[in-house]
């Protein structure tokens, strides 16, 4: 499957909005540790805010080694080791 890759900016930023070809988004933002309180503000709400504003219903934050689901202002938020994230979606690549 193949991806068109977009960064979003509205009040707050989301590090990558995809959009895949059959048109579903996945909002995703990266930071290396999601432990500190004033990353953890930062992260939820600029993929609050993208999700919202592009009506998706789960976002994703990659970390190195985190990895949790939890709920924010009515999103799902999976966050996850980016290897873990990059596996899951290349094979869906490497095999087409």
């Amino acid at each position: 499957m193949r991806y068109k890759t977009f960064f979003y900016k509205g009040k707050k930023e989301c590090d990558f909005v995809l959009y895949d070809e059959g048109g579903e988004k996945t909002a995703i933002q990266v930071c290396a540790y999601f432990s500190d309180a004033d990353t953890r503000k930062r992260e939820m709400e600029g993929l609050a805010e993208a999700c919202k504003n592009l009506k998706i219903n789960t976002g994703h934050i990659l970390t190195l080694s985190q990895e949790e689901t939890i709920a924010y202002e009515g999103l799902a938020v999976k966050i996850e080791p980016a290897f873990k994230f990059l596996l899951q979606n290349l094979q869906y690549s490497i095999s087409e």
